[in-house]
């Protein structure tokens, strides 16, 4: 049996592509043993990956509501990404604004099923007016945009090149794409290129081109099934929402300025107040250009381009062998590493499934050479015991009024001494109180009412200079801490039933340069009702950073010093980024989720690991249209290249575009590579292409 017969008796096969070795890839909706016998026999040596049925972006679904508002309403002058359609018909995405080839008039590009036209269903004519927002979003014929003059003929049982169409305008347009910016021309896709789309539904999502001169069957509902050639795949869904983190991710940022570690709330809230926003990325350390590697990398705040709010979605938690954890949808980009030529190892993103196969992933820790916050105002002793208290302490409270502090010292005479300056008395054996409302009401209003589970550092203390912060954990590893020889080696640790209390503790000691890592928890009783975590620091450079830069109030041993210096070479040099392996990923339901867009590294940091950031029409890392999307599944999505829909429409991405036309007399002898139905005479071309001036 041929390639051709069995791609159209098996409707399990969606299509066949080739890949950046020139080897095609066999698209399967499912698989069995039986399907994979019969497409080696045809196909001969081939790959196959089982990709779901591929659909239109919205057709016959009811369609959700837009993730981002903006999109659904009304925009003036209109742009590309927000929403469009037919009166009185399907509402999708208005992809971008395009120029007529011979007048250089502006006009409106979308996909022909967006205006109603696909398979066995015409709900459109030449004339239509289309609208925007579309009718699902409120539209009405006081919306009007436009006029349907060409598209692209989908007709079931043809060879389709595109689903696209131009309308001409009768509003301002402008030549950009919302979330993505201006379009800055027009590129052939090619295997490997990362693009991006903004859509109506979706908002701006990611992917990477993983196979052209694709044949695909096209799933339309009750419209039909049809078939097109030359098309593109991408290695993820685009049509869904994109790359996101949850709320509650913690962000290093730069506003107006001021150094902010807070949550990806907090920074939608400041970008929606128009504020100037700086996040923290990575750049290669020797300036030039290309990914940056762990080896020369070097941390930088760079300009913000836009936060997105994507709504509710479902989330992973992903927990590292470190202990550094985040929460991301499914089809969000870490970044992991590539293996390079020599020894280095170059940056890229990498997904879930990665993960799932032993992918490395990067994070990030040393922050010493960013500059920070200012001073916390606080003498370093006030701060030291303020690490006590965090450690060991409590408020002392009277008929629910908070009367003073109270501190656990375990009957360290160091600790004693040191609490005492400050009027501390012994109330039980080993427990100290001071009944000063004034005091503790200061730890009140920083720190909150707090208990065990629920403590956390402040904000302001983590971005403090590094001599305060440095005061600061040497009263809480004073209290929680302890140094100890592990198999011959010196370990510090320290203890807490509050992970995110040791998350934060683990960000202040990367700001010195020091690595540590926390444990997945233990139930220290059968009586405990809380699990306990552990975070420890390991490694000769790490400890003694941590005795030089923080140390401890109680005395060390001498032996503990002596053991170091007989541990071994000193390594001279440490890199600010390190790779772990995946610990655990588990499924948490449907939390609110945002993404960030960082132009130029397309990285940003969140939770201490190196996360990647997040149209229909498709763009190259350079803001140049490269296809027009309009299907996919779960697993891919489909899109024509750019010059197919421009040459069919007569139209041109930008207007000075230098693209050859189809010449019409020629359209019979042309001839199109279409995967494995060999090659297609293109006066089909003559029948798809259709307008009305």
């Amino acid at each position: 049996m041929s390639e051709a017969e069995l791609f159209e008796r098996r409707r399990e096969i969606v299509g066949v592509g080739v890949d950046a070795e020139g080897r095609r890839v066999v698209l399967l909706e499912r698989n069995s043993g039986e399907l994979e016998e019969e497409v080696a026999e045809a196909f001969g040596d081939v790959e196959t990956k089982v990709v779901g049925k591929v659909k239109l972006m919205v057709f016959e679904e009811e369609l959700p509501r837009p993730l981002e508002a903006y999109r659904g309403e009304k925009v003036v002058p209109l742009i590309g990404g927000v929403s469009y359609g037919l009166l009185k018909g399907p509402t999708g995405t208005m992809g971008a604004v395009v120029y007529d080839r011979y007048t250089n008039r502006p006009m409106l590009l979308s996909a022909s099923h967006v205006v109603g036209i696909w398979g066995r269903k015409r709900l459109a004519h030449a004339g239509s007016p289309t609208i925007s927002p579309g009718e699902a979003d409120g539209g009405d014929p006081e919306d009007v945009v436009g006029s349907l003059r060409r598209w692209t003929d989908t007709r079931v049982g043809i060879l389709a090149l595109a689903d696209a169409s131009a309308s001409h305008p009768i509003v301002p347009v402008k030549g950009e794409i919302a979330g993505i910016g201006k379009v800055e021309g027009w590129a052939e896709p090619e295997v490997g290129m990362s693009v991006s789309k903004s859509g109506r539904t979706s908002g701006v999502t990611e992917g990477r081109i993983e196979l052209v001169n694709a044949t695909v069957r096209v799933d339309g509902g009750e419209a039909g099934v049809v078939t097109f050639v030359n098309q593109v795949v991408t290695d993820r869904p685009m049509m869904l929402p994109g790359d996101s983190v949850t709320g509650d991710t913690r962000i290093l940022f730069r506003v107006d300025g001021v150094v902010r570690y807070a949550d990806m709330w907090e920074l939608y809230r400041l970008w929606k107040m128009g504020k100037r926003i700086e996040v923290a990325t990575v750049k290669r350390s020797d300036n030039r250009e290309g990914s940056p590697t762990i080896r020369k990398s070097k941390l930088v705040f760079t300009p913000l381009a836009e936060v997105v709010y994507h709504g509710k979605r479902p989330v992973y938690e992903i927990t590292f062998h470190n202990g550094k954890r985040v929460k991301v949808t499914e089809d969000h980009s870490l970044i992991g590493l590539k293996r390079a030529v020599g020894d280095d190892n170059f940056l890229r993103p990498i997904t879930i499934n990665d993960l799932e196969q032993g992918a490395m992933v990067i994070t990030v820790e040393d922050y010493s050479n960013l500059i920070f916050g200012y001073t916390t105002g606080l003498s370093k002793d006030l701060l030291t015991l303020m690490g006590l208290w965090i450690g060991d302490g409590s408020y002392c409270t009277k008929n629910g009024q908070i009367e003073g502090l109270a501190i656990s010292t375990g009957g360290n005479k160091d600790i004693i001494s040191f609490i005492s300056k400050f009027g501390f008395r012994e109330k039980n054996k080993g427990d100290y109180r001071l009944y000063n409302k004034s005091l503790a009401g200061l730890f009140y209003r920083c720190f909150g009412y707090v208990r065990a589970y629920n403590k956390r550092i402040p904000e302001w203390i983590l971005l403090a200079p590094l001599d305060e912060l440095s005061a600061f954990l040497r009263g809480y590893f004073s209290a929680d801490g302890s140094i100890h020889l592990k198999k011959g080696y010196v370990v510090i640790d320290c203890a807490s039933v509050s992970r995110g209390l040791l998350e934060d503790v683990q960000f202040a000691l990367n700001r010195f340069g020091i690595r540590s890592n926390i444990d997945s928890g233990y139930i220290p009783t059968k009586f405990s009702k809380r699990r306990q975590y552990k975070l420890r620091i390991e490694g000769k450079l790490n400890v003694e950073t941590f005795l030089d830069k923080i140390g401890f109030i109680k005395s060390v041993k001498p032996e503990f010093y002596e053991i170091l210096r007989n541990q071994g070479a000193q390594r001279k040099k440490r890199y600010r980024l390190s790779r772990h392996g995946v610990r655990e990923i588990r499924y948490l339901g449907i939390q609110d989720v945002f993404d960030l867009k960082v132009p130029g590294t397309e990285m940003f940091i969140g939770n201490g690991v190196l996360l990647h950031n997040s149209g229909s029409a498709f763009l190259d890392e350079e803001n140049r249209i490269v296809a027009l999307g309009f299907a996919g599944s779960d697993k891919i999505s489909i899109a024509t290249p750019i010059s197919t829909v421009c040459r069919l429409l007569d139209v041109l991405p930008t207007p000075r575009a230098r693209m050859e036309p189809v010449p019409t007399p020629l359209l019979k002898s042309l001839v199109l590579s279409v995967g494995i139905y060999g090659v297609v005479k293109l006066y089909e071309l003559m029948k798809v292409r259709k307008w009305a001036g």
